[in-house]
């Protein structure tokens, strides 16, 4: 068990090492309209599609990476897997206790469970994470890898 443990870490950790740089850049994406500044709850599931496993945006059919503002909601449920979720830096704060993350940016989530994490303060761009399914020993896409858009 420690060694599967320690194993996933390291996985985690080269997937974030090999993604921290493209966060940063603008990844040409069209960002979804909002109008409305009002705090949003955004709805990703995570899924199998074709044998792939998947972060579908389940608020924008468009399949366009979730567009944010501080103080939005993201809520994540991973379907048929249990899910280690890792972000690029300290975003999100957690909406309930059991939304806790580990060590500020990581957490793992039981399969149909939802994660709900509230965006803080953080300056604009594209943020990629990390999302490793167990089910399969494999990374989630969605436009490989997926990304969270901030906006001011």
């Amino acid at each position: 068990m420690k060694k599967t443990g320690l194993f996933l870490s390291i996985i985690l950790l080269l997937a974030f090492t090999a993604c921290i740089q493209s966060s940063k850049e603008n990844m040409n994406v069209k960002p979804q309209k909002t109008d409305d500044l009002k705090p949003r709850t955004i709805e990703l599931r995570i899924e199998k599609v074709d044998g792939v496993w998947k972060v579908i945006n389940v608020t924008d059919s468009s399949g366009n990476a979730p567009v944010v503002r501080k103080n939005d909601k993201i809520n994540w449920t991973a379907e048929g897997t249990d899910v280690y979720i890792q972000f690029p830096d300290t975003m999100f704060s957690p909406v309930g206790p059991a939304d806790s993350l580990k060590h500020g940016y990581m957490k793992h989530q039981p399969k149909d469970k939802k994660l709900k994490l509230k965006l803080k303060d953080v300056k604009a761009g594209t943020y990629i994470y990390a999302v490793f399914c167990t089910e399969d020993s494999t990374f989630a896409q969605e436009d490989s890898p997926p990304k969270i858009i901030v906006l001011d």
